[in-house]
């Protein structure tokens, strides 16, 4: 009764590890942003020009039926996306 969902994100060439990291004495997880990250290891991974996307999608209705030896789908789907890019100066600011 649930219909799919959907989520992808990519980036290049930065990586979860390159903006999240484990703090000890905070004990969670902070972002290079945070007082107590490490923006210049940040800046050293980040190129001249960074893309970020990301999509979300559902099917929330889905049609099939067989004919002999086929099968026939139709498919209404919903999604976003999302596609932004920041420069390496913007970044480090």
């Amino acid at each position: 009764m649930l219909s799919p969902l959907n989520f992808s994100m990519e980036s290049n060439p930065l990586k979860y590890e390159d903006i999240f990291s484990y703090n000890a004495q905070l004990d969670q997880m902070i972002t290079f942003m945070h007082p107590q990250g490490d923006q210049e290891a940040f800046s050293q991974y980040a190129e001249p020009y960074n893309d970020l996307s990301s999509s979300i999608g559902s099917g929330p209705l889905s049609v099939g039926w067989r004919n002999k030896q086929f099968y026939f789908t139709v498919d209404f789907k919903e999604r976003m996306e999302l596609n932004s890019g920041f420069t390496k100066d913007f970044a480090e600011f």
